[in-house]
């Protein structure tokens, strides 16, 4: 029996907004580019995402679109580019809803779905996260291989970093990373 290869899944976090979280997941998604890597960034800043925006996106769907299909039965695997945007021949976005009442609507189960589902297809799946601890960073982080937790030398965002390190000790998650 063949085994799939599995991409690469790395979430990019931070407990403090505005520390250039999405312009680090960017630049790796552009490492990884130069690398001759596929790559899909999905944007689980599901209330203000602005991946899609950066990447200059022109796409009608998002992963509230994705989910709802999923929920209701419509989703089809082999349609799946209907829901990604194209930044290049390499990069691909779930982008994050452009209305922020949808993301309330998204299942946080339907994050591990779309993340086991899409890792064979890419080399490298990168998840820009909100800053909060909430259910779907927390699906996020549990099938993630890396976390990458990016903080800068304010106090208040160190002391934040520090209750992460915490409780990723304390759920027994041993794969982040801190810059």
């Amino acid at each position: 029996m063949k085994k799939i290869k599995k991409g690469k899944v790395i979430t990019v976090t931070t407990m403090k907004g505005g520390v250039g979280k999405s312009n680090v997941l960017l630049t790796l998604a552009g490492m990884f580019y130069n690398l001759g890597k596929k790559i899909l960034i999905i944007d689980l800043d599901l209330y203000s995402g602005d991946v899609g925006f950066i990447l200059n996106l022109k796409q009608t769907s998002s992963i509230f679109n994705l989910c709802d299909d999923i929920n209701n039965n419509r989703y089809k695997a082999d349609k799946i580019s209907n829901y990604l945007g194209k930044y290049n021949d390499n990069i691909y976005a779930l982008t994050a809803p452009k209305d922020p009442r949808q993301a309330s609507k998204i299942n946080p189960s339907y994050v591990e779905l779309i993340i086991n589902g899409l890792s064979n297809k890419f080399d490298v799946i990168l998840i820009d996260t909100t800053h909060v601890l909430n259910p779907y960073n927390m699906m996020a982080f549990s099938v993630s291989d890396k976390i990458l937790e990016v903080f800068t030398n304010d106090a208040l965002d160190m002391t934040s970093t520090k209750s992460f390190i915490s409780i990723c000790k304390n759920m027994g998650v041993d794969n982040v990373i801190t810059v």
